[in-house]
């Protein structure tokens, strides 16, 4: 055999040999590939605030939601009682009628609406003290009459959240929008702080109709000790 048929021949099976060697060279390079390629990392799953428990109120049998201006309002007041609860004088009030508040509550009103007469202002309550039971009724006796809850409600404090509950507060007559207008509503503006009274719910406040006519007295930390 001559040397170039001998070195054909060797060609030959050399390119067979790389043939069937091939297709198993593709098969390690891509699974050495699919190997070296990076896992993607995980992806935290988003964590999801719990919703704040909803607040309720019921009245007459039927549980109602709280709105939310009114929501983390509730107040921990827990009903009053004479000795701690006295009259306001039959003539500070709207048609001499029996309300109460907070002895030390009574003394700076009288005070205060002494000091009024002086300026030539009459200052007269409308309402006190009104325990969480007593404001239920009122939503019930309005509900009978064909006002909504949710009407109701966009004025009139849910039971347990209004603060006539901690005996500090008061409503000057008339108790509307109309009160505004009054001169007993500018001499408070002028002169409430001076005894202790603040207007809670002032004109363009963030979470309730303004109510010119409600007023609360804040107690000393002294006599909140002492009130039972």
């Amino acid at each position: 055999m001559n040397t170039v048929t001998h070195n054909t021949q060797n060609k030959k099976l050399l390119m067979t040999s790389l043939c069937r060697f091939m297709p198993l060279l593709f098969c390690i390079v891509s699974v050495g590939c699919v190997s070296a390629t990076p896992s993607p990392a995980p992806v935290a799953s988003a964590s999801i605030a719990a919703p704040a428990p909803e607040e309720t109120v019921t009245i007459d049998g039927t549980t109602y939601p709280v709105p939310e201006a009114w929501i983390g309002r509730k107040l921990n007041a827990p009903p009053l009682k004479t000795p701690a609860l006295v009259r306001i004088p039959p003539e500070l009030t709207k048609d001499q009628t029996d309300i109460y508040i907070l002895r030390e509550a009574r003394d700076a009103l009288v005070r205060m609406a002494a000091r009024a007469q002086e300026d030539g202002v009459s200052l007269r309550v409308d309402s006190g003290y009104r325990s969480a039971w007593y404001q239920r009724k009122i939503f019930i006796n309005l509900m009978k009459k064909g006002r909504s809850f949710e009407d109701l409600v966009r004025y009139v404090a849910p039971p347990g959240y209004s603060e006539h509950m901690l005996g500090t507060v008061v409503d000057f007559s008339p108790g509307n929008w109309r009160f505004a207008k009054t001169p007993a509503y500018t001499w408070l503006r002028e002169h409430a702080g001076e005894y202790a009274f603040s207007e809670t719910y002032p004109e363009n406040n963030r979470h309730h109709p303004w109510e010119s006519w409600h007023w609360r007295y804040r107690l000393p930390a002294s006599d909140r000790d002492r009130i039972k």
